[in-house]
């Protein structure tokens, strides 16, 4: 299987999905599954990163009957999913998620690295974000009024 799932290191609240070489929708789907059973297990909201740095193209079919069935297992605390460097197709087919799959809207976002990824959830969250700078290193942006 080139879709591997686990609970990330840092954060219980995330969950990551790593996708390597071709992959397929029944493996998608397997993995989808899997997901959901680790989201029912706890209470809280969790998150998804996908990894798709390695990951190979989208398979050929329609996408959005595919996300639609897996969002639709998903438990009521199943926050979103944040795709990591997807190829060029994938980033055109997730940015077209809300318009042809209302139910997607604001559950899908992309980002070029994991950490973005992490960053991002925490800011959807409403989280205060420690990005490890403090007031004698953290660049200061000037403001033209």
């Amino acid at each position: 299987m080139s879709i591997k799932i686990k609970w990330d290191q840092t954060d219980s609240s995330i969950i990551n999905c790593t996708i390597e070489g071709e992959w397929t929708w029944e493996e998608y789907h397997a993995a989808m599954t899997k997901v959901a059973q680790m989201v029912r297990k706890v209470s809280h909201r969790v998150d998804l990163v996908m990894d798709m740095t390695d990951a190979g193209p989208l398979p050929m079919s329609a996408a959005s009957l595919h996300i639609k069935s897996s969002l639709e297992r998903m438990p009521n605390h199943f926050g979103v999913s944040v795709l990591v460097a997807p190829d060029r197709f994938t980033r055109m087919v997730v940015e077209s998620l809300d318009r042809a799959l209302p139910m997607a809207k604001d559950r899908f976002y992309i980002a070029d690295t994991i950490n973005v990824a992490r960053r991002n959830i925490y800011l959807l969250r409403g989280s205060q974000f420690d990005d490890g700078l403090d007031s004698n290193t953290r660049p200061v942006f000037p403001s033209f009024s």
